[in-house]
């Protein structure tokens, strides 16, 4: 490493010469390291050099690395740990980190010749970014709450270039339907489309549409960007929760209807009405239906007074039924 970028911390124990430190963080296959404070490109993955001068009493039992970035926590174990006049260096390779906060957090689990613990907890947080990329993702996205199958999809998502390099070429995108939250190439094309290359920083709104599946259950939208110059494919796929997507059901009106428009106490009143199947599938099952008194307009279970009931054979789509009489008091 070209340089020592260190930040020291009190380890609360004198059987440690010096506090442990962070030497320098690097980008994974990369060359130049940058100071812990700095903003790092995850793409290729990261690379932590941790550093720690014992005595010679000192006993390294065990190290553990946890690295949290706000939506997951990885345990990670050291790649290689090297030792030189008591002075360890431990090389740790933690992977891909995403875009935004993340912390670093070391247990370090050493103790004495006497046995004694050297607990040495220590925290590093820094932010990761795509730097002097261009790095496209989906920053927010509006997926349906559920369908019915065989018919529209309709949603929208936001498509930015959260990198500091201003694109070159139309990056593509793909909207699938999966029966579970992970893109695989056996999932569903829905849509598809290009949008033109975004400056950096920049963002624009894309819609999308289509047709659920004729199976019904619980599917979930992917998102997946392409292309465009992209530099970082570890951001390109945004899935909803899931969508339950269920069969349609047919549709029954009171479609006419020919109402007393005057009665007497206790004495009989009659009328009749239509039913009619307004849905685009067939009724399987018979329709009951009831006719009430009610002091307003609106049905209310609990003060309604029923008159008269009966049942209607199911109907097919678009259908109605010849018209039904009712008689009651």
């Amino acid at each position: 490493m070209n340089a020592n970028y260190s930040t020291a911390f009190t380890t609360g124990n004198i059987a440690d010469t010096i506090p442990p430190n962070i030497l320098s963080r690097c980008i994974q296959s990369a060359s130049n390291c940058v100071p812990i404070t700095g903003t790092i490109n995850p793409v290729n993955g990261l690379q932590l050099i941790f550093n720690e001068s014992m005595l010679t009493s000192s006993v390294e039992n065990s190290l553990a690395f946890t690295v949290d970035t706000g939506t997951e926590v990885r345990t990670i174990s050291p790649t290689s740990v090297t030792w030189s006049n008591f002075n360890k260096e431990v090389l740790v390779t933690y992977g891909t980190v995403p875009a935004g906060s993340a912390t670093i957090s070391l247990s370090n689990n050493a103790r004495d010749a006497s046995g004694n613990a050297l607990n040495t907890p220590f925290t590093d947080t820094f932010t990761s970014g795509s730097s002097n990329i261009v790095d496209y993702q989906v920053t927010a996205a509006s997926f349906p709450l559920g369908g019915t199958i065989s018919t529209a999809i309709a949603g929208n998502f936001t498509l930015t270039n959260i990198g500091n390099v201003n694109g070159g070429s139309n990056v593509s995108w793909k909207v699938y339907a999966s029966t579970d939250a992970v893109y695989n190439t056996g999932d569903t094309l829905i849509n598809s489309g290009t949008q033109p290359a975004l400056n950096g920083g920049a963002s624009i709104n894309v819609p999308f549409s289509g047709t659920w599946g004729a199976t019904p259950g619980s599917y979930y939208l992917i998102i997946v960007l392409s292309g465009g110059g992209d530099g970082n494919s570890n951001n390109n796929t945004k899935v909803s929760s899931a969508i339950q997507v269920i069969a349609p059901a047919p549709d029954y009106v009171v479609s006419s209807t020919s109402f007393p428009t005057s009665g007497v106490i206790s004495s009989a009143l009659s009328g009749n009405f239509v039913i009619t199947n307004i849905g685009v599938v067939n009724g399987g099952n018979i329709v009951n239906w009831y006719v009430y008194s009610s002091a307003d307009n609106v049905y209310d279970a609990a003060s309604d007074t029923q008159i008269a009931f009966g049942t209607q054979t199911q109907l097919n789509a678009g259908i109605s039924s010849v018209s039904i009489p009712f008689n009651g008091t």
